[in-house]
């Protein structure tokens, strides 16, 4: 049996193999979770696809989310639309209001956010904060409460290039729930 003084230089020399081995391979990996500086995680960092995408796509010389995103400002953007009902929460047949639990569902195309996936690690598809994206202004109609704070969560929108096809921009699926208070003519017997 070896003593503890003996043993420890062996592991030191094998780590020390260990590490030699690693620094003659052709491709330095770098995790930046791994990495203890601020500045050597914020290098590594730059080369993570995803980010480079994300920052690439949001530069403000690139996007601006006050504007309408399709080249030809003369032409209308469509916006399809629907609502998937998740509960009806109450209704109140005097005061003629219905209380609906519902996911809402928005989609478009967005001119503007387009990128070849091979220039970002084969990305095809990306979610980002709804703050940063450009989003229709809907409303229901015949809501009691028309404040969004009070009715609407919104979420990330996915972002889906459009570049396989052949076409500029991206697809942009906006989903999020909702609790709409809403007026409708009741009769119930």
């Amino acid at each position: 049996m070896r003593s503890a003084g003996v043993l420890w230089p062996l592991v030191c020399l094998a780590l020390a193999r260990d590490v030699s081995i690693r620094s003659n391979s052709s491709e330095p990996t770098l995790d930046p979770r791994m990495l203890n500086e601020t500045a050597q995680r914020d290098a590594a960092m730059q080369n993570v696809p995803l980010i480079r995408l994300t920052r690439y796509l949001l530069s403000h010389d690139r996007y601006d989310i006050r504007v309408r995103p399709i080249i030809d400002h003369t032409k209308p953007l469509k916006v399809h639309i629907s609502i998937s009902l998740y509960q009806i929460i109450e209704v109140d047949e005097p005061a003629q209001n219905i209380r609906l639990n519902v996911w809402m569902i928005q989609k478009w195309r967005d001119e503007y956010l387009d990128w070849d996936p091979r220039e970002f690690g084969m990305i095809n598809s990306t979610i980002i904060p709804f703050n940063h994206l450009w989003i229709p202004d809907t409303y229901l109609y015949n809501s009691v409460k028309m404040s969004r704070d009070e009715t609407e969560r919104y979420m990330n929108i996915q972002v889906s290039t459009n570049h396989w096809k052949g076409e500029n921009g991206s697809d942009l699926s906006f989903l999020y729930p909702a609790i709409y208070t809403i007026t409708c003519r009741l009769n119930i017997r």
